[in-house]
């Protein structure tokens, strides 16, 4: 019952600190000035949404260690910290990322994981039985990962120009997916010794093709880049949940309860990566008039 209204609170709490990023972004755009004013638009507003999501990634590393009065101090600190990191990536060091892959699943996994390594106990580990899973709780799972496959083009592509680039973004993302979902199945099975298919990784390796190809969602990587980015998330999650976990649990007394390092935080780099080479490849005869809009170099 209290793991129970633990993960409830960690779904609802961060939502209403939406709001607050708002003004925080607000601030740190009009900063020295005088009677400025925060402007509200869809922009904002989604943007402070993404925010709350990069909460709720940090909260998957911390569920079952931290109180509920924890969980809404953390979510007041990074609130502020994701605004000012925002800031210093989109703003001053103008870094392309459609998607958010940076700015939203990177930061927000490995917010979590320091805080884990931080507030780490004896208790923890990896092995723990309340950690398994059982048949409804899985079937629910499932429920929500269907859902998040459905929607992650949209994610991906909600902050672009639209016409020809958010088609872009909607096209490489659904790709990359679907090359990540069909490698998951085919790793899982592959490195389980009785050749059985794990639903940790069904349930969460089979997004990682959305993580990983947010950063460059946007950009001409033509169809078979964004399959080849989809196939290689989807090799480093399965393995991240095969053996990464274990090792910075046993090892570096990290311990991740729900693996955002293998969905957001490796992926997320793996985005990063693809995005830098992506832009040094970038050509613009490619991108025409679109090429010095999107910030592509």
């Amino acid at each position: 019952m209290v793991m129970e209204l633990l993960v409830t609170t960690s779904l609802f709490l961060p939502w209403p600190f939406s709001g607050i990023s708002c003004i925080i972004q607000g601030c740190i755009h009009h900063r020295g000035q005088s009677g400025f004013h925060i402007k509200l638009n869809m922009k904002s507003l989604i943007t402070a949404d993404f925010s709350a999501a990069a909460v709720l990634i940090t909260f998957g590393a911390l569920l079952g260690k931290v109180s509920r009065l924890q969980l809404l101090i953390i979510a007041f600190i990074e609130i502020l910290m994701f605004a000012v990191n925002e800031f210093i990536l989109l703003e001053e060091l103008k870094v392309a990322d459609a998607g958010g892959s940076m700015v939203i699943h990177c930061f927000g996994a490995y917010f979590g994981l320091a805080l884990s390594f931080v507030l780490k106990r004896p208790e923890d580990t990896d092995n723990n039985a309340k950690e398994g899973s059982v048949y409804h709780s899985d079937i629910f799972a499932m429920i929500g990962t269907i859902f998040l496959w459905m929607y992650w083009p949209s994610f991906n592509s909600v902050l672009v120009s639209p016409a020809v680039d958010q088609q872009r973004a909607v096209i490489n993302t659904y790709l990359s997916l679907v090359a990540c979902c069909v490698t998951t199945f085919a790793v899982s099975a592959f490195i389980n010794t009785d050749r059985k298919l794990d639903m940790v990784h069904v349930q969460n390796a089979t997004l990682a093709g959305g993580v990983a190809v947010g950063t460059l969602a946007n950009m001409i990587i033509e169809p078979w880049g964004a399959i080849l980015i989809g196939f290689l998330a989807a090799i480093l999650s399965v393995a991240g949940y095969k053996y990464i976990t274990p090792f910075l649990d046993e090892k570096l007394h990290i311990h991740d309860t729900c693996g955002v390092n293998n969905l957001h935080g490796m992926p997320a780099i793996l985005a990063g990566i693809a995005g830098a080479v992506a832009a040094k490849l970038a050509d613009a005869d490619d991108y025409k008039d679109r090429f010095v809009i999107n910030n592509i170099m």
